[in-house]
Parts: structure tokens; sequence; C-alpha cells
């Protein structure tokens, strides 16, 4: 075995920790208030074996935190899964807790990065190339690799702690089996193997891509230690078996497939079209490590299909395949971080994910390889540089160190900028829309989120722009529809516009018979539309393909109460509120069926959590106002009709209610004026036409006794 790596300096170390947790706390201290986006809102928000930590696996009904459903990101890997349930445990679904634990991860693995470095820098294969600049050039790695803008998206979007946990996993294999080989005594060397092995069964449960680990500690023995694979083996084999062995734990998590809706060369994308668009790929990923500019949250790679469009972009990532291969016969650092990169995303790269062709945390792992290559590489240029211009030893030191702190200063600007574009969840698509304005995806994504956030009229924009671009999706057709339905919904229903709302999301689920949204959304049209039984059949085929879809659960419980079956829409509802606690639509439905049934102050509990979590609500604020008003507390209804009244312009009931409070306050005036606008929205509204008489009698009453 190599002789042991020397001691460093526990100044270096404090160092290290300092300087790491201030870049990394500077860098992403504006995250803890991002909120969830995209695929959180299933993993995390949906997520119901997340709620409990016991049992750690549940039943069908009740999953624990280590048996996630089929087909979320979380899907075979229960170690992150159960990380959620911790979050969840502690902070229920505030998303603050969640970033902070992400950042913690990404803070730990830059650490590891380091470490890893640190004492690489120092074996004798480099010839004391690096001896007394190892700790400053590892630490340079760490800083460059913590704040690289690349790895924003994986810190910042809460369900890419898959890549987090694998990365810090894969690090730590790494760690250790290095502390392994140059251990000094045997109890020691064990201690090591048995952290090695622990740390990548551990990382088998984050994420596939760790499939690779066992290899690359077999490649980093046989290039930096042993010589060969044989003497690497002969060496550690203890270290192999136990690694290899993790692969029998990957075969049982996956074992039946997960995720297989978007992964897979069933879904008709033919090997070579894949094969040769990943070279595309992966030159994007090496020019985005250099310069991270744009990056966006989706991007638009058309499949190259034909020899002319693959072979710019094949020939490179060919050549750099073959210097890899001669590299690596060489035994050189640079053949070691090039294998690692194809390794880490070989993948993605290999198996179609036809719904990401190209995202920006995959480059995690593969990134902390080349930021070291660029910084070894990079001091040894400047050491030879000097060398002939007979410059103090100590010039290449300092000129890697100033190029290093500007660099870290400009990514720093840079993140920056990019947590900017995750402050809200339509932010993040528009941002990603200035680049690709013709994206199906983003076109989709940016007119859902708008309605999530209750602004149909751009989500309405958006849908018809992305038509007139020539975008034709099930996503886009899906929006669409359900815009015109939450326009009607709130300004009343022009002619023809249900109609083509119906048309709409017809055409969604034409392209894409099993899409849920679809189905509830066409459900509530119909629903509109006077066509319950209809409605419910579609929201019958929605449970039936996914029986936790908390928007369908709402959809049948409003179905049944525009039934009259009070109890069948009291399950649904209450089944929606468990699935979604963050659903304020639920909550505002169960509160209705909690009204009927005369339980006033049960709803008024349901009716302010809907506020609390979307306080633009007109319909949740004019109901509360009623159950205020019924229980005597008049000035808090009339605040909740006045709110209602804000938030729809046609809502002539909540103006007429708010003057009925303000009558009843003796506030005559401001009734009179409420009824006045009530009747100006709706001319033709009986009770508040009687109600402005009645107040306007009053007033003069009230005059007249004043005068006398």
């Amino acid at each position: 075995m190599p002789t042991a790596v020397p001691p460093h300096s526990p100044v270096w170390t404090l160092l290290a920790v300092v300087a790491v947790g201030v870049a990394v706390g500077i860098v992403y201290r504006g995250a803890l208030h991002v909120p969830f986006i995209f695929d959180d809102r299933e993993c995390v928000v949906g997520n119901p074996s997340i709620r409990q930590l016991w049992p750690l696996f549940g039943d069908a009904e009740r999953p624990g935190p280590l048996n996630p459903p089929r087909d979320f990101s979380t899907a075979g890997r229960p170690v992150v899964n159960w990380t959620f349930a911790v979050n969840y445990h502690f902070g229920q679904l505030d998303p603050a807790g969640y970033h902070l634990f992400n950042i913690v991860l990404h803070g730990l693995s830059a650490l590891l990065l380091w470490r890893i470095v640190r004492r690489t820098l120092r074996l004798e294969f480099f010839r004391d190339r690096f001896a007394r600049v190892a700790d400053p050039l590892a630490l340079l790695v760490a800083l460059l690799w913590a704040v690289h803008p690349l790895n924003v998206e994986a810190v910042v979007y809460v369900t890419q702690r898959t890549e987090l946990l694998m990365g810090l996993f894969y690090l730590a294999t790494l760690y250790a089996s290095l502390r392994y080989w140059t251990a000094p005594t045997e109890p020691r060397r064990w201690a090591w193997c048995l952290v090695a092995a622990a740390a990548c069964f551990s990382g088998m449960g984050c994420k596939e891509v760790m499939a690779s680990a066992p290899v690359m500690v077999l490649l980093f023995e046989r290039t930096f230690l042993a010589g060969s694979f044989r003497q690497a083996w002969r060496a550690s084999w203890r270290l192999y078996s136990l690694l290899a062995s993790s692969w029998l734990l990957l075969l049982v998590l996956h074992h039946g497939g997960s995720r297989s809706e978007s992964v897979g060369f069933h879904l008709g994308v033919a090997p070579y079209v894949w094969w040769a668009t990943q070279t595309k790929v992966l030159l994007l990923y090496l020019k985005l490590c250099i310069w991270p500019w744009p990056l966006v949250i989706h991007y638009e790679i058309p499949h190259l299909d034909t020899v002319a469009a693959a072979l710019p972009w094949v020939l490179p990532v060919v050549g750099l395949m073959l210097l890899t291969v001669i590299l690596v016969a060489r035994r050189t650092a640079a053949g070691f971080v090039l294998t690692w990169m194809f390794a880490v995303l070989s993948p993605t790269l290999l198996v179609p994910i036809v719904t990401e062709i190209a995202v920006e945390r995959r480059m995690y792992l593969p990134l902390a390889a080349l930021v070291a290559l660029a910084v070894g590489g990079g001091y040894l240029l400047a050491r030879r540089f000097f060398t002939a211009a007979h410059s103090p030893t100590s010039a290449p030191l300092w000129v890697m160190g100033a190029a290093g702190i500007a660099l870290i200063i400009t990514y720093c600007a840079v993140d920056r900028r990019r947590l900017e574009a995750y402050a809200d969840t339509v932010n993040i698509w528009q941002d990603a829309l200035a680049y690709y304005p013709a994206s199906n995806v983003i076109n989709a994504n940016l007119a859902s989120e708008l309605l999530v956030a209750g602004r149909p009229e751009e989500a309405l924009t958006v849908s018809r722009q992305a038509l007139s671009l020539g975008c034709d999706s099930r996503g886009i057709h899906n929006n669409l529809g359900a815009s015109l339905t939450a326009l009607g919904d709130r300004y009343g229903f022009q002619p023809g516009q249900l109609d083509e709302a119906v048309v709409q999301l017809n055409e969604a689920l034409r392209i894409s018979p099993d899409f849920e949204d679809a189905l509830v959304n066409l459900a509530f049209a119909l629903l509109k539309g006077g066509q319950p039984d209809q409605a419910d059949a579609h929201c019958a085929r929605a449970l039936q393909i996914n029986p936790r879809n908390a928007q369908a659960l709402y959809a049948r419980g409003t179905i049944f109460m525009a039934l009259g079956k009070a109890n069948e829409a009291a399950q649904y509802l209450q089944q929606a509120v468990e699935q979604d606690p963050r659903s304020a639509a639920a909550h505002y439905g169960l509160a209705l069926v909690l009204l009927n049934g005369s339980q006033p102050q049960a709803a008024r509990d349901h009716l302010q959590e809907a506020l609390r979590l979307d306080p633009t609500l007109p319909e949740v604020h004019y109901a509360l106002g009623g159950v205020l008003a019924a229980q005597g507390d008049l000035r808090g209804a009339a605040h909740e009709y006045a709110a209602a009244a804000d938030l729809r312009p046609a809502y002539a009931q909540a103006v007429n209610n708010l003057g009925v409070m303000q009558m009843n306050l003796g506030e005559m005036d401001n009734a009179i004026r409420s009824f006045a606008e009530a009747v100006r929205r709706q001319p033709d509204y009986k009770e508040a036409q009687g109600n402005l008489e009645r107040a306007q009698q009053v007033k003069r009453q009230q005059d007249g006794e004043q005068k006398q």
C-alpha cells in the first residue's frame, strides 16, 4: 500500500470550513424563499409517503418514506424520499426547511471535494509538484465548484436532492476509499472500508448514476496508486467486493422499472438519434462549464436525425472519447477526470429521457472533476511560465489565487441573477421563454404556472401565442381550455367561450387520452356547462389513472355537491385535503360542505386556511364573510366582502353584502355607496336596488332627525 498522506495543518481545515460555509451561505441565502417548483408539487406537496416517518415501508393505503409511489422522481430512491419525510416532520410544507437541507448538502459535498483533491495532489503520483500548494489549490477547487452557476438548479430545485445526495455519497465513497488506501494500520483500513461501502450503498438509494462509483474507485487506484487493474484488485479486493455488492441493491430498487413513462427507447426515439443528439448536449455542457450563460430550466434541443445534422457534433465528441482512452492508457490525471465525466453522464447519454434532453443538474458531479483539472492544469502551466521567466516560486500560486477570486466574484454575480429567476414559479418559465419562444414545454409550463398564480388572462395570451407560433401539444391545448373556463368563471362566460374551452380540452385528450390534468379541467368545464354526469365520468377516469390526484378528488367532490350528494362530496373533498394540504380550492370545497352540514366553525377554519394559502380567491372571501356575519362579526364580514369585491369586478353580490354589513354597523353613507356600486355592476340586481332605496330612506330619516 502507498505511504500515508502527510497530515495537513488544522488551520487549513478551519479556513476551508469557514470559506466554503461563507461562500455557500452568501450565494444561496436567497434560496430559502424560493417556492416549490415544477416536480416539487408532486414529489413533496403531493407525496403521501413523506407524511410520516414510521412505519418505514407502510402499505398501499399509507406508504412509508422508504416506499415512494411509482413514477415519482423519488421512486427507487428511498434515501432521498426519507429525507423529505424528515423535512415534513419538522417543517410540514414550508419550503425554507427543504432548501436549507439542500444547501447544507451542497456545502458538505464541497468540503469533501476539498479533502479529496488535497489528498490526491499530495500522492506520490504527482512527484511533489503540488506538495506545498495542495491545500490552497484544493480550497480553490472547492470554492469554484461551490459557487459555480451551473450548480444552482441542483441546489435550489428541491426535487433535485436526488442529485445532491447521490453526489455527496459518490464523493464520500471515493474519499473513504482514499483513506482506506493510505491508512497506517489494519483496523483503520477496515473501518474506512466499511465507511466506503456504507456510502456506496446509500448512494445507490439516491440515484442510478451511483452505479459507476465502484468502477471509478477502481480506476482511481489503478491511475494514481497501483499502476494496473490487477495490482489494484490484489491490494483492495475486500473494498471492491463490498462496493460491487451495492449493485444488488440497485437491481432490487429498480426491479420492474421506475419512472417508465419518460425513460427508455420504447418511447419513440431511435438509439442512433438519441446518441447523436447527446453529442451536441455534451458539448453544450462543456461550454456551460467554461461560460455558464445563458442558464435555463429547460433546453429545447431538436433531435439530430440526419447524418448532416449530427456530424458537426459527433466528430468532436468521438475525438474527445479517443483522447480519453489514450490518456487513461497512459495513466494520466486528465484521463481519470474525463472518464469520470463520461461515467457520471453515461446513463442519460445512452438511455433516452424524452422529457429532458439536457438539464444543468447532470453536470453537478462532472463539474467537480473538471474544475479540479482546470485548477491543477492551470497551476502547472503558470509554474512552467514563471520558471522560464525566473520569477519567484510563489508567483504561480498568487496568479491562480487572483484568477480564482475574480472567477468566484463573477460566479456570485451570475448566481444572484440566476436565483432571481427562481423567485417564483412564473419567473423561471418566463426566463426560459425568452430563449426558446416556440418551445412546447416552456409555453405549456408557463401558462400552467400563470393559472396556478390566478392569472388566467396572461395564461390565455401565452397559450394563443404558442399556437400562433406553431406549437401543438397536449399541455398548450389543456391550458387554453382551462384559461377560458377560469376567465368565464371570474367574469361571466361570453357566447361560445365555454364551447371553445371544451373543444381545446378534448383536443388535449385526443393527443394524450390519459392526460389527468385535461380530464379534470374538462370535468370542471362540463360542470360549468350544466353537465355534471359527463363531468363525473371524466373525474372517474382521472381517479382510475391516479387515485391520489388531489385535483380530481376536489373536482368529484364539487360535482357531488352540485348533484346534492353531500356525504359523497364530503368524502372526496376530505381526501383532496389529505392528499394536498396546500390546495386552497380543496379547503374551500370542504368548507362549503361543512356549512351545508351546519358546522360553521369547522367551515370557518378551512376557509381561513384556504385564504392563508391563496388570498386571491374572491369566492372564499365571500363565503368567509357569510360565516363571520352569521357569528356576529360584522366588521370582519365587511372586510371579507370588500376583499371579494376588489378581486372580482363582476361580483355584485359581494358589494351588496358589504353594504348590508355597513348598514348594520350604522355606516349609512358607506352602505349607500356600496349598494349603488352593486347596481352599477349589475343593473338588474333587484336585491341591491331594494337595499339602496331602503338605505337612502333611512339616511333621509336620520338627516331629518338631526335637523329637528
